[in-house]
């Protein structure tokens, strides 16, 4: 309603003032608390329930979270980072790039995650499952689907540019990520509005789009372990992939002109 639209400015001042204010204090003043990964979640929990909090006294908490337009979140987010992976390899072979080497050196060399020295290594794979689960979901049920539902779906734009300008921060650490930009910023806030739904765009998010966890799986099970959870990735994407063209094929020849 009209309520909850003029109470979005509200929620995104808290959501922001909170979100560089935590980030300034523990990068000025407390920097050894981003090397504790327990610090680390249980900061962005309490901070997730606060938000919930807020969300729920400003307006309706429609958070994407069910089963309705679930398959369709799942597959259209899954064909895009698919379609994606594939040029990507394309253009690392024709550069005379190894992709698996190249992937494979990349993961090794990972020093972006402080916290990952922090846990016994057999740890490290869950403790990265779960806090990139939390962030998707700060990310796509809180800042996509909530302000989305509540604000009206003519302003889509505006959930876009929060999103981009709260990702990484950029107005404070200068990350200003292409690959971000384009896919958590611009592309899932758009298929969400296709489908109503966030779970799907959660569960891709962790499974196929963060690298940090498929690091997590090097540094913890092994480089077995590793290649096992990257073929995952690509059959799941490539499934996907496929079920996204065969829907799109299929609504064309359902919408042709007899």
């Amino acid at each position: 309603g009209n309520t909850e639209r003029r109470n979005l400015p509200l929620y995104y001042l808290v959501v922001f003032l909170s979100a560089y204010g935590i980030s300034f204090l523990v990068r000025h003043f407390y920097p050894r608390l981003a090397f504790n990964w327990l610090a680390v979640f249980s900061i962005n929990l309490a901070w997730v329930i606060f938000l919930l909090i807020v969300a729920r006294t400003l307006g309706d908490l429609r958070l994407g979270l069910e089963v309705r337009g679930l398959w369709e979140s799942l597959i259209y987010s899954g064909a895009v980072y698919s379609a994606a992976s594939i040029i990507l390899f394309a253009v690392a072979s024709l550069l005379g790039y190894d992709p698996l080497s190249l992937l494979l050196r990349n993961a090794m060399n990972y020093k972006g995650t402080p916290w990952f020295q922090s846990l016994p290594r057999q740890f490290l794979p869950l403790a990265a499952f779960i806090t990139w689960l939390l962030s998707g979901f700060l990310v796509f049920s809180l800042l996509v689907a909530y302000p989305y539902e509540n604000m009206g779906r003519k302003n889509l734009p505006l959930v876009m540019l929060a999103l981009i300008l709260f990702y990484n921060l950029p107005l404070m650490t200068g990350e200003w990520k292409l690959d971000d930009i384009i896919f958590l910023g611009l592309i899932y806030p758009l298929i969400y509005s296709k489908t109503g739904n966030s779970l799907g765009l959660v569960l891709n998010y962790v499974a196929l789009y963060e690298f940090p966890v498929a690091v997590s799986v090097l540094i913890g099970w092994g480089e077995t372990a590793f290649w096992f959870f990257m073929a995952f990735r690509v059959t799941w994407s490539l499934i996907c992939l496929f079920l996204s063209v065969y829907r799109l094929i299929r609504l064309f020849l359902r919408n042709r002109p007899s």
